[in-house]
């Protein structure tokens, strides 16, 4: 069984996730952590629980996501993980938002993964699904045997991602939402990207934007 660990960081209210399962090893989920004293909170926690993070997971780089993943890849030893096609949000998008004031999340080394993939620390596998919409590469991750997957800014309780910008694309979101999300099985709980968590069948049921997906 894992346990989920939310810490809320940096000024847009980002959820970074650590995860671990009994065996020692974590994942750490979008860690936006870009103050020190964020930092310092993130590590504390790895610190006190004992634990050995071993993979950086990504479910997309918009910069309030990935703030802290330089910072851990230095500290431990690891690096993130990640869908290929988020190389444009890091070109693009990313730099066009710094050039707003946005800080730089700086560079970071970063493996591919791609819908289908199954990701394994401790005793846990991670199934990896696509959810391009609200960026390019937008990645879920379901963690099938304890019924818990982590949706990014693809989708929130009540809500789904922003897809206001030229990376973007609301017909894919939807699709990805509807057609992939919307097929598992109601009891998975949904820990997003921002705000309170939820579960596949409340939001099937009342998120407006997934009106007529019921079983």
């Amino acid at each position: 069984m894992i346990k989920v660990q939310k810490f809320v960081f940096n000024f847009f209210g980002e959820n970074t996730y650590v995860v671990s399962d009994g065996s020692g090893e974590c994942v750490v989920i979008d860690p936006g952590c870009l103050s020190g004293k964020e930092r310092d909170e993130l590590d504390s926690y790895i610190e006190a629980e004992g634990l050995k993070p071993v993979m950086i997971l990504l479910t997309h780089a918009h910069s309030d996501h990935i703030f802290g993943v330089r910072h851990l890849e230095d500290k431990y030893g690891i690096i993130a993980r990640m869908d290929l096609k988020e190389e444009r949000t890091l070109s693009e998008f990313n730099p066009a938002m710094t050039a707003m004031g946005l800080p730089a999340p700086g560079e970071f080394v970063f493996d591919g993964v791609s819908g289908g993939d199954v990701l394994h620390f401790g005793d846990t596998g991670i199934q990896v699904i696509p959810t391009p919409g609200h960026s390019p590469g937008g990645l879920c991750f379901l963690f099938d045997g304890d019924k818990a997957i982590f949706t990014g800014d693809s989708l929130f309780a009540g809500s789904i991602g922003r897809t206001d910008n030229g990376c973007a694309s609301l017909d894919d979101l939807l699709l990805s939402i509807r057609g992939r999300l919307m097929a598992l099985s109601g009891d998975i709980r949904v820990y997003p990207g921002h705000g309170p968590g939820s579960d596949i069948a409340t939001e099937r049921t009342t998120n407006p934007f997934i009106f007529g997906c019921d079983e």
